[in-house]
């Protein structure tokens, strides 16, 4: 996919303002000195995620898809993000893409966020952490995501909340501070 393709994407996958937003990214987190150079754009739906366990310090890999046709039904995985948070941020991959600049490469991903809720749901479950799903896309370079994440829907609550399920593995659990 060539420039003038990251102005469809804009259109085709939702991705809003996609191409001002990516000029703005590479030049501020990828040091392209000239955002405005010719950019060759490349789609994956699936990542492999080598990860190192806090559990047993034995590396741990999974492997994450954003596929709007998965075995005919879209399939987008949750990922932890590493920020300047104290804990890993978890968020939805939307979409896996590798940026080709005149003289290097990048691997971005194209991700919603997750931020505790503020909501209250009719059902309490003691110790669950709650998230909502940002309404904006955010770009993270692929290699500041940490691994898979395993998110609950809350069904009594809106469309885009989550339960963390830090239970999953003694990693996860270690990750949130249990």
């Amino acid at each position: 996919m060539n420039l003038t393709m990251s102005r469809v994407m804009e259109h085709y996958d939702g991705l809003r303002g996609f191409h001002k937003y990516l000029r703005r990214f590479l030049a501020a987190n990828c040091d392209v000195a000239n955002a405005e150079d010719p950019i060759t754009i490349i789609n994956y739906q699936c990542i492999y995620i080598k990860y190192q366990s806090m559990e047993d310090w034995n590396e741990g890999c999974d492997i994450l898809r954003c596929n709007p046709s998965f075995n005919q039904e879209p399939r987008f995985d949750f990922v932890l993000v590493n920020t300047d948070t104290p804990e890993p941020t978890p968020a939805r991959l939307k979409k896996l893409i590798r940026i080709f600049t005149q003289h290097s490469s990048f691997d971005i991903a194209v991700v919603k966020m997750l931020k505790l809720s503020a909501g209250n749901p009719r059902t309490r479950w003691t110790g669950a952490r709650l998230y909502d799903e940002a309404r904006d896309f955010e770009l993270v370079k692929a290699e500041y995501l940490v691994r898979g994440v395993h998110m609950i829907n809350a069904f009594d609550l809106k469309e885009g909340s989550f339960y963390l399920n830090d239970l999953i593995d003694g990693d996860m659990f270690l990750r949130f501070g249990n």
